[in-house]
């Protein structure tokens, strides 16, 4: 490289779930992370009296019922879902939060 060189590269940005298999699992409770390209993303609102945040979306449908905030990059709602928003972890202040969600649970 000599100066002046330039170097870009691009990440792919998509929505994945990650199956958690960490000690938060739970019998009969699915809980997935999700991420957007490299980052990864905290659901953040109300928590049960285990500390878990449960959502009413499945897995399967999680991502098609995630909508942007307007004003807000990287910040999403989830229709059917009043409690609760997504953005990125390095974001979360003193809000309760879970980057490991149970899934499919009202």
């Amino acid at each position: 490289m000599k100066e002046g060189d330039t170097i870009s590269f691009a990440l792919p940005m998509g929505f994945r779930l990650t199956a958690c298999t960490g000690q938060e699992r739970a019998a009969g409770q699915e809980r997935f992370a999700l991420e957007y390209g490299p980052i990864l993303m905290a659901l953040v609102g109300e928590v049960d009296e285990t500390g878990w945040a449960r959502i009413p979306i499945t897995e399967a449908n999680l991502v098609r019922f995630l909508q942007p905030k307007p004003g807000q990059p990287l910040h999403f709602t989830i229709a059917g879902d009043a409690r609760h928003e997504c953005m990125p972890y390095w974001e979360v202040g003193d809000q309760p939060f879970t980057c490991c969600p149970a899934m499919g649970y009202a």
